[in-house]
């Protein structure tokens, strides 16, 4: 699976499919409810080694890990599982205006407040969104435009 991202910083997208709703309790946001869906996570991966795309998207499509992020209790749920990626090289702090992007389409609610978004200095409400379309095809669509958006140039990769 690594071969498939760059070894480079950049910014990038998990799209994340719930098959059964799920309540997972998640560190400081407590029991958190999610419903069957496709859910995107946005985050960066800025480090010139140990947090490079690669290495970061790596960890977080192996099973096995310390749950360190939020991301990382959804991840490892049993009915979620990560469908695909989107990324961009890049050395700018981007997950933001990444985010942002996606959450301004209209098929996207913030359905937990201040998940992945505890560091945030943009004042995000979240980097997780869930879509109300239930088609992967469109979600990756509309991931790829919000990118390009905010003027990057996005790479999809379907798991």
């Amino acid at each position: 699976m690594s071969e498939k991202f760059p070894s480079s910083q950049g910014v990038y997208t998990l799209i994340i499919h719930v098959m059964k709703a799920e309540k997972l309790s998640i560190g400081r946001l407590g029991l958190c409810n999610f419903p069957i869906g496709y859910y995107t996570y946005t985050g960066s991966a800025l480090g010139k080694w140990a947090s490079n795309l690669r290495r970061r998207l790596t960890r977080h499509h192996h099973c096995r890990k310390k749950l360190r992020w939020h991301v990382d209790y959804l991840l490892n749920a049993r009915s979620a599982k990560l469908v695909a990626v989107c990324y961009a090289k890049t050395n700018k702090r981007m997950e933001c205006a990444v985010s942002a992007a996606i959450k301004m389409l209209p098929q996207v609610i913030v359905p937990i407040k201040g998940f992945g978004s505890t560091d945030c200095l943009c004042g995000c409400p979240a980097h997780l969104q869930m879509f109300t379309d239930k088609n992967l095809t469109s979600v990756s669509r509309a991931v790829l435009t919000a990118y390009e958006k905010v003027g990057l140039l996005p790479n999809l990769v379907v798991l």
